[in-house]
């Protein structure tokens, strides 16, 4: 997990974090899409679908629905082999929303699920692919209301002119040019600085030190397993190039640096006082 103030909108919780402001959502899907929306009627970041006791639930980064359709957003920075199919499951999963909310066959609205990608999903080099039924025998699109379009963000010079490239640009590199997009990137600039997102970053900062604590504990007691069957030194060099080693040895540097005694060390890390003085003599 990064730093929060490392983070850009290719980062999922940054991005559904400030989609959740109207003056940034609208103008961000009315230039990816080259629409315009005359108003946002519902809007909800991190949307929950649980449709079934038993089923998979979904939880979508972006949902709104405005202007009789509806739009789902979502931000993937690393590789999904599975992307396609949790396009399916995605588009499945609202339409039953829309249904146990009292829509009948005939009320269904128009859904775009729209995946923006820092890899190329299809593999084709593109800058968009927009996937829509088809009859296989006579080559005709089927409108059924479902349209689900991916952006390979990196291959924003593929992506023509105008403002879809640009903000496309904007995702990849972090540079804005157009004047639109410019507008849009200090847009997300100012509400880094406000205090709603400060706010939320408290809990982001609990929960980034939860898993660095976690992953340390881990390590520790890996290591201390290790170092206690086979011998200390032994155990903690197998443990090297999965960074248990490194894991004792900085928190023992780093209770040097506080002042912690040997005995407080041996109590923080599980060792005994004679293993905390062979490590601290090894980091000196």
């Amino acid at each position: 997990m990064k730093n929060y103030s490392e983070l850009t909108l290719t980062d999922d919780y940054l991005f559904s974090q400030v989609m959740k402001d109207e003056s940034v959502c609208k103008p961000f899907l009315e230039m990816l899409l080259e629409i315009k929306i005359a108003k946002i009627e519902y809007l909800q970041e991190q949307k929950e679908l649980n449709l079934f006791p038993d089923s998979k639930g979904v939880r979508l980064d972006v949902y709104l629905e405005g202007d009789g359709k509806v739009y789902n957003i979502e931000m993937q920075a690393g590789r999904d082999q599975y992307l396609i199919c949790r396009m399916r499951y995605y588009r499945a999963a609202i339409d039953i929303d829309m249904m146990m909310r009292g829509s009948g066959y005939r009320e269904l609205k128009p859904v775009y699920i729209i995946f923006l990608c820092r890899f190329d999903p299809i593999g084709k080099g593109l800058a968009r692919y927009t996937l829509r039924k088809y009859c296989e025998e006579t080559g005709e699109k089927i409108d059924d209301g479902q349209t689900e379009i991916v952006y390979n963000v990196n291959a924003y010079e593929r992506a023509g002119r105008g403002k879809v490239r640009e903000l496309l640009r904007y995702l990849a590199t972090g540079e804005a040019q157009e004047p639109e997009v410019k507008e849009f990137a200090k847009k997300i600039a100012r509400f880094k600085e406000t205090q709603q997102w400060r706010k939320g970053n408290m809990k982001y900062e609990l929960d980034l030190q939860d898993a660095r604590i976690e992953g340390k504990e881990e390590g520790i007691a890996e290591g201390i397993e290790i170092g206690r069957s086979e011998g200390l030194e032994e155990g903690l060099e197998k443990g090297h190039s999965e960074g248990r080693y490194e894991t004792l040895l900085l928190i023992i540097e780093n209770g040097v640096k506080q002042g912690l005694t040997p005995e407080q060390t041996a109590a923080l890390t599980g060792l005994t006082v004679d293993e905390v003085e062979a490590l601290r003599k090894r980091i000196r």
